[in-house]
């Protein structure tokens, strides 16, 4: 489960990295942002609400989706490829439908 954790996080780097390359960011920019949001600090009480058997979101879908398509958008028109974001936007797409 931990390689699964690893290769998740290094492929959502991996997007973030290439997204502001796209716009023009340097990477140390670009990963500063961790510097002051540590989204694994989020991690410990979701896993513990998913092991409960809580699945209810805990944030507007449609609105993570709108954010996600916003991201897609400005790579493409950017000429930058994201590769993991695409497959969390499948999943969303599933969870409103």
């Amino acid at each position: 489960m931990r390689i699964a954790w690893f290769g998740s996080s290094v492929g959502l780097l991996g997007d973030v990295n290439r997204l502001a390359s796209g716009l023009g960011v340097s990477t140390s920019d670009a990963m500063g942002l961790f510097q002051g949001f540590n989204p694994g600090m989020l991690l410990p009480a979701r896993a513990a609400r998913l092991a409960a058997g809580d699945f209810e979101p805990s944030f507007e879908v449609t609105m993570a989706r709108k954010d996600l398509r916003l991201m897609l958008e400005e790579a493409a028109r950017h000429g930058t490829e994201l590769r993991v974001v695409p497959g969390v936007v499948a999943m969303l797409d599933e969870a409103i439908a």
